[in-house]
């Protein structure tokens, strides 16, 4: 039995995959350690909780709205029935990553739209 959706509300699951060495506790602490980072970043411990009125300026913004859609129509590959390689250079719309470094699979753009 593996880690699926829902694995946070049944810890049974992610300790028997330690005891059985299937998953180290190193493994675990490591995740655990980059959640509480990014949980520290967003500021969710000083303020857990939303501001409605900011939520609804915020909910639907175009912004949003358009990388939102860049993310529905990017791909992700489970199985690869004779997709890969990708014929050409796909347009990448990239965040954190040095343009340079991403030159190497494909196009960079600025508009996510475009990607």
């Amino acid at each position: 039995m593996g880690p699926g959706p829902g694995g946070e509300q049944c810890p049974e699951v992610i300790v028997e995959l330690i005891r059985s060495g299937r998953i180290s506790e190193e493994r675990i602490d490591n995740s655990v350690r980059r959640l509480l980072r990014e949980t520290f970043v967003l500021g969710l411990f000083e303020n857990p909780y939303a501001d409605p009125d900011k939520a609804e300026e915020t909910v639907g913004a175009s912004e949003f709205t358009a990388l939102g859609e860049a993310a529905r129509r990017s791909l992700t590959v489970l199985t690869n029935d004779a997709l890969l390689p990708l014929q050409g250079r796909p347009n990448l719309y990239i965040q954190g990553v040095i343009e340079q470094t991403a030159s190497a699979y494909g196009n960079p753009v600025a508009d996510p739209l475009d990607a």
